[in-house]
């Protein structure tokens, strides 16, 4: 389990909830692999909360213009859980697709007609996650109104 305590040391206690770290746990094929996050502890007045980790299976796809992330929380053998850490979950999925074509701009080339290329230069990224990061949290800051879940941009 030491894994994670040495990935975060030297790293500052931050006042906000950043990404502390992560690694590949295992590549289990061309689309899809173990990841484990390790995130900080975050100050929400009155208290700290507990650092926290989450082992995720990530699977991605590119299906008719269109790439999609896939993530969800479980165990793997080569993650214990971490003395000192909260083992949280979290599910989800990306999605990252052109825009439609009237929004495309066109753009000439030397070897071409400048009409004749679509080019996007825009897309549409699309996001839906559940976290549970378990264990105690305040819900509100008692001071500045922010409980872990803003802090983490996962509330509405």
């Amino acid at each position: 389990g030491r894994i994670g305590e040495s990935a975060l040391s030297g790293i500052p206690l931050p006042n906000s909830g950043q990404l502390a770290s992560f690694r590949i746990i295992e590549t289990i094929d061309d689309h899809m692999d173990v990841i484990q996050l390790f995130f900080r502890p975050l100050y929400l007045f009155p208290s700290w909360t507990a650092p926290r980790d989450f082992v995720i299976y990530r699977f991605w796809k590119y299906d008719e213009q269109t790439y999609q992330i896939y993530f969800d929380s479980g165990e793997h053998r080569d993650a214990p859980e971490i003395t000192g850490y909260v083992r949280g979950t979290m599910r989800g999925v990306y999605t990252i697709a052109p825009l439609k074509r009237k929004h495309r701009k066109r753009r000439a080339t030397a070897a071409s007609n400048p009409s004749s290329v679509l080019v996007d230069e825009e897309c549409l990224l699309s996001k839906v996650v559940q976290i549970d990061p378990k264990g105690w949290i305040p819900t509100r800051s008692m001071f500045r109104n922010q409980g872990y879940g803003d802090a983490f941009g996962i509330l509405a």
